[in-house]
């Protein structure tokens, strides 16, 4: 796997913030672990897998996962978390970005959800999960606007997260 470099279009405003975990996050990231171990699908695997990942990381809005259901197959949608059904378009199109330029990003979004608009508030992240010369998954995540560096913490995340799915596949 080769290391990601994060390029974070807009400005850095936001601070994230470390919570501790509350009973009823271990419980649910319990429940998660046990979904992924006893998975009989796909969907059910990259869903559990997703729901971590989110946890892990800490104030996630949303996040989408695209993998292929079969060795060599088209990437699709896979997962989405929170699991409400709604269309994520904008983490789909900074997916098909990070396939097309095969690197992990980093777009600051402003109030009206566009990147480069003043007063970042939120930013999308995505990375490639690559397997030799494929990428086999794709990961991206709106989480709440913070520096640059904690950026890339949440990059390093989806890294050790992405050994999993490269066990997985």
């Amino acid at each position: 796997m080769r290391s990601a470099t994060v390029s974070v279009e807009g400005s850095d405003a936001g601070l994230g913030k470390v919570q501790p975990l509350r009973r009823s996050d271990a419980e649910r990231e319990q429940q998660l672990w046990t979904r992924l171990r006893d998975a009989e699908s796909p969907e059910g695997w990259y869903g559990a897998w997703l729901g971590l990942q989110c946890g892990a990381i800490g104030e996630v809005r949303c996040g989408l996962a695209l993998a292929s259901r079969r060795p060599g197959g088209p990437l699709e949608h896979i997962a989405t978390w929170p699991d409400d059904g709604r269309k994520r378009r904008h983490l789909v199109a900074a997916a098909e970005r990070v396939v097309a330029e095969r690197r992990a990003l980093a777009l600051q979004l402003g109030p009206q959800g566009r990147a480069g608009e003043p007063g970042a508030t939120h930013t999308v992240v995505a990375r490639p999960v690559e397997s030799g010369d494929a990428v086999v998954a794709v990961v991206a995540l709106e989480v709440s606007a913070r520096p640059t560096a904690e950026l890339e913490q949440v990059l390093r995340q989806l890294a050790w997260g992405s050994g999993l799915i490269q066990h997985y596949e």
